[in-house]
């Protein structure tokens, strides 16, 4: 017959496990190595890379941590010594939507842009993303963007292994891997996802702290800017969303930097402002009297 001290360690047994979900042991190994299992557990729901269906089952305990770590080292290497580079400046993040061909660039500016904005003959990108490096460019990122502007610019190529050709430290390219999640930091963290590398530009470009971020081309609907003759032109409307979740990020973790969306489509309303552009006006009729010009010194009239 169970003595009522025994029943009361029963109770309090069934009751860590119901509300802890691990399992409790006598033998001091064996709980450390069920407080271990447990750990492992939580890390598997921490790295959680979506874009491969059921990966979190795909990997063992050991790879799991494995990938923590190398997040860790890379975005250490990255991200770490850029933090606050751009403290009371301008940055523009330029998409590459249709209205990117609409876009007037901003003079004194830190420019950033993703996969094909590169190939803009008016604009010297500071910094370049990409980590749809199947789908824009068949698998291999191409010489000349990797070669872009040399040292003067920087190249982030995320969710992909390595290629030693491309890792040239004349070329300053540096890896990234990313999640369905806004991490804010991202010096140790995951950059986000959802499946368009412009939040990992914006991520960046938060991470920098400038004053204002100008974001162009981030129309949020459908097709490309022809300019860049780039052969993807899917609907993109799926993206509002994340990035109606990406605008409650800033919010809370970056609530000094104001956020101006240039010639908004789809994120029209999202930010502090939208600002339209001549080029922009002469093509689209808007009819509102309390519409915003951006100028090329970055005024706002």
């Amino acid at each position: 017959m169970k003595t009522p001290q025994t029943l009361l360690k029963l109770l309090k047994f069934n009751y860590i496990i119901n509300s802890k979900k691990i399992f409790i042991s006598n033998n001091p190994l064996t709980r450390r190595l069920d407080r271990i299992e447990y750990i492992i557990k939580q890390l598997k729901n921490y790295i959680f890379y979506s874009r491969v269906p059921n990966y979190e089952k795909l990997m063992s305990p050991q790879e799991y941590i494995s990938e923590a770590i190398q997040c860790a080292e890379l975005h250490k290497r990255a991200f770490a010594d850029k933090r606050g580079i751009n403290f009371g400046k301008d940055v523009v993040v330029c998409a590459t939507g249709p209205t990117f061909d609409c876009f007037t660039p901003v003079i004194d500016a830190y420019y950033i842009g993703v996969n094909n904005a590169y190939k803009s003959k008016n604009i010297n990108f500071d910094v370049l993303f990409c980590q749809d490096v199947y789908t824009c460019f068949q698998g291999i990122p191409p010489k000349d963007f990797i070669e872009y502007r040399g040292k003067d610019c920087i190249k982030f190529l995320g969710n992909q292994q390595p290629v030693t050709v491309n890792a040239d430290i004349r070329n300053n390219v540096f890896y990234y891997n990313s999640e369905n999640k806004f991490n804010f930091h991202v010096d140790l963290r995951p950059m986000p996802d959802f499946c368009s590398v412009i939040f990992s530009a914006m991520s960046y470009a938060l991470w920098t702290t400038p004053k204002r971020i100008f974001l162009v081309g981030a129309d949020c609907s459908s097709g490309h800017a022809s300019s860049l003759k780039a052969k993807h032109h899917g609907d993109l409307n799926y993206l509002l969303k994340p990035w109606k979740s990406m605008a409650n990020f800033i919010k809370n973790k970056y609530p000094d930097i104001e956020i101006i969306s240039i010639n908004p489509i789809g994120l029209k309303g999202l930010f502090n402002k939208d600002i339209y552009t001549n080029e922009f006006l002469q093509n689209h009729k808007l009819f509102d009297e309390n519409i915003k010009i951006l100028m090329s010194n970055g005024e706002i009239k």
